[in-house]
């Protein structure tokens, strides 16, 4: 989201999301969530001037929101162009709740909340620089304070005041499984006690990424036996589809999937680059896994050891969970999940998602499937993403 949103500005003008006020950054993201249900009907087929209507908010300034008006509405990642007619239509304008778990699983959140608790403190870390004092007060003010009860942002409240929580309580009703690690203070925070945690989804994604890597091995063989089963991709796909709809009925999850995806995402763009605050840091590198974790150093704080895979992991399943979500695969469009084609968008997502999550989840898809028991809590029970050490 942010990160995408850095890139459409900076082709208007020099300045950078992190450079606005906390007003005109919490104004873009409500443009962003009263403009979502456009996108799933075709938000593109839409006169650029209605577009643009569509996304003013009132708490938008004029220029940030007539520099925006002409570009089109933000995502994490460029959308695939799909092989099939209408994929463009299933364009999401923020990322799927899975790219919220994988970041916060890094312990990104803690990192940077220890990172502001510091400079609390003093100087004594750093000198920050006019830019690092920008990102340090939208930081503080749009994730690490309560939010106004009207904001998009806000999913704190008497009943559950702690944001972490609530977070949480969205990643175990859509996965089953939340976030593994306290908060930056050591302490464990109180999680919510949901009742319907959605179990099946870990197991139906990994059984799914098996069976079509068995598929487009058989694809690619031009001698022995064929043991490819297009049927068994095609149901597993569409039981995932039902998990995660039937989570998200009638939108039961979705301003808590905005705000967690928000959240990170801001973090994800800061770590992209050199931004303002790495550079206070001194912690700059070639990488986002890296520059993450020379933060975490200078801090004294763990990374989690899957960081890199763990941030490709985000990065390639949250547009294929949308496809997913969307019925993109149910039918004829099932075919994009393993057929190698350099033209096929998809299949380059679904390798990337293999690659990343056979290292960050420790299961292995390349081949016959084993025993996963490293995340359950010896009930069998998965109860995280993937294990912290």
């Amino acid at each position: 989201m942010f990160w995408e949103i850095q890139r459409q500005m900076r082709a208007y003008g020099p300045v950078d999301v992190f450079d606005l006020h906390s007003s005109a950054i919490s104004g873009l993201l409500e443009d962003l969530w009263a403009a979502r249900y456009l996108e799933v009907s075709g938000a593109y087929s839409m006169p650029r001037e209605d577009r643009a209507r569509a996304r003013i908010g009132a708490a938008v300034s004029t220029a940030i929101r007539r520099a925006y008006a002409g570009a089109p509405i933000a995502h994490a990642q460029p959308q695939p162009q799909l092989g099939w007619p209408g994929g463009p239509a299933n364009h999401a304008s923020y990322d799927h709740l899975i790219f919220a778990l994988c970041m916060e699983t890094t312990n990104v959140y803690e990192i940077f909340a220890r990172v502001l608790a510091e400079f609390e403190r003093g100087t004594a870390l750093a000198a920050p620089s006019v830019r690092g004092l920008n990102w340090l007060r939208r930081t503080r003010e749009l994730f690490y304070s309560p939010q106004p009860p009207s904001s998009v942002l806000c999913l704190t409240s008497d009943i559950n005041p702690d944001v972490r929580a609530a977070r949480d309580r969205a990643y175990r009703l859509l996965f089953g499984f939340g976030i593994d690690h306290p908060a930056y203070t050591g302490r464990p925070f109180e999680r919510i006690d949901v009742t319907t945690p959605n179990n099946g989804f870990r197991s139906t994604l990994v059984a799914l990424f098996q069976e079509i890597w068995r598929n487009y091995v058989n694809i690619r063989n031009t001698s022995g036996p064929d043991d490819a089963d297009p049927e068994a991709v095609r149901l597993l796909v569409q039981e995932l589809y039902g998990l995660l709809t039937t989570a998200r009925r009638a939108g039961f999850l979705d301003q808590a999937e905005f705000a967690s995806v928000a959240a990170m995402s801001w973090f994800y763009a800061t770590i992209q680059e050199d931004s303002p605050i790495i550079n206070d840091l001194q912690a700059q590198a070639a990488t986002p896994w890296d520059r993450l974790a020379r933060v975490a150093t200078r801090v004294g704080m763990p990374v989690h050891p899957h960081a890199r895979h763990l941030i490709l992991l985000a990065e390639s399943l949250s547009p294929l969970l949308r496809l997913t979500e969307a019925g993109v695969f149910n039918g004829a469009g099932v075919d994009a999940l393993y057929v190698p084609d350099p033209a096929n968008a998809v299949w380059q997502l679904v390798d990337a998602a293999i690659n990343a999550l056979q290292v960050a989840m420790g299961v292995r898809i390349k081949g016959m499937p084993v025993m996963d028991i490293r995340t359950t809590n010896g009930s069998g029970r998965v109860t995280t993403l993937v294990p912290s050490q």
